[in-house]
């Protein structure tokens, strides 16, 4: 389960906090930005590298930067998520705050209430998240198409022709018989 969801400029300004768990006021989550900050500064200095991981006693971290940009987005979860859940769910946050916002409003010296619009889109974000996995899938030798349905919703890449999701929907109990008996 995702706990909090941190987005930072390169100077350690919080430019947007989320919390779904354990929740963490303003004050700390301003402070949180700046440590991250400076433990991705101080990696790259040391070792070349930004850290991109961190793992606690019962949580993982995940960090990721847009470059371009310099900023951050960082989002604590449990640690039965897995490591690799952490990254997509980070990597999309970070893509979608950044497609939402034009890059002058960064370099100019962001006001935090430009922000206060991208919490209703988190959501969705975290929803659609899955559309990275299955172009994944996709492009594995042997799938042709990879769908999920999932509260009476069909989701799909779009690489392809649109999905009859009515005659799918109708079928799809055949469907997952067909596939337990294989």
């Amino acid at each position: 389960m995702i706990r909090n969801v941190l987005i930072m400029a390169g100077s350690g300004l919080a430019l947007f906090y989320k919390e779904f768990q354990n929740s963490l006021d303003a004050n700390r989550s301003k402070i949180l930005c700046a440590l991250i900050t400076t433990v991705l500064e101080f990696s790259k200095q040391t070792t070349g590298m930004a850290v991109s991981f961190i793992e606690f006693s019962h949580l993982f971290l995940t960090i990721v930067t847009h470059e371009p940009t310099k900023i951050s987005c960082a989002v604590f979860y449990d640690r039965g998520d897995g490591k690799l859940f952490g990254r997509l769910i980070c990597g999309e946050i970070l893509n979608a705050f950044v497609q939402d916002y034009p890059i002058e409003i960064f370099q100019q010296g962001p006001n935090l209430k430009d922000f206060k619009g991208f919490y209703q889109r988190m959501p969705a974000v975290i929803y659609y998240s899955v559309k990275p996995v299955l172009l994944k899938l996709e492009g594995t030798t042997g799938i042709n198409r990879a769908i999920l349905v999932r509260d009476k919703e069909v989701i799909h890449t779009h690489q392809y022709p649109e999905v009859d999701c009515f005659t799918l929907l109708t079928n799809l109990s055949t469907f997952v018989e067909m596939a337990d008996n294989m």
